[in-house]
């Protein structure tokens, strides 16, 4: 059994990538992973400063927001899904900066299995999905 976080980065209610996210969700707790998931809406979380305080001896992040638990939560899970929506060909940029701000804890990076979930309109006239 493992531990599966799944973070939504989408700040709309009842978005696609929520879609996406508790799909991912019920699939891997049918499978028996034990599972969490996270959503971004109504969270505070700040730019990374990059003063690298927290890699001089390995402290914590200066910045205390909702971040700080929620890269805790990514450093303990065994795999973790991020449901994203694209914008601009990119990941939305809520996403990006809680990703900056797991900087203090990147040995994560190395042993952790991630995924991306995200959709993007194949065809804007027809209204076609398709997964990435």
């Amino acid at each position: 059994m493992k531990k599966v976080l799944v973070v939504s980065t989408s700040l709309r209610n009842e978005s696609n990538s929520d879609t996406l996210a508790i799909a991912f969700l019920r699939g891997a707790r049918e499978v028996g992973n034990e599972t969490e998931y996270v959503t971004l809406q109504d969270k505070t979380i700040s730019f990374c400063k990059g003063c690298n305080a927290c890699q001089h001896g390995h402290k914590p992040c200066v910045i205390k927001d909702d971040a700080v638990e929620i890269a805790e939560k990514i450093k303990n899970a065994d795999v973790v899904a991020f449901a994203t929506p694209i914008y601009f060909y990119e990941m939305a940029g809520q996403m990006k900066t809680m990703l900056d701000r797991c900087y203090p804890s990147m040995q994560w990076v190395i042993t952790l299995k991630m995924f991306i979930l995200s959709l993007h309109q194949h065809h804007p006239k027809k209204k076609q999905w398709k997964a990435l």
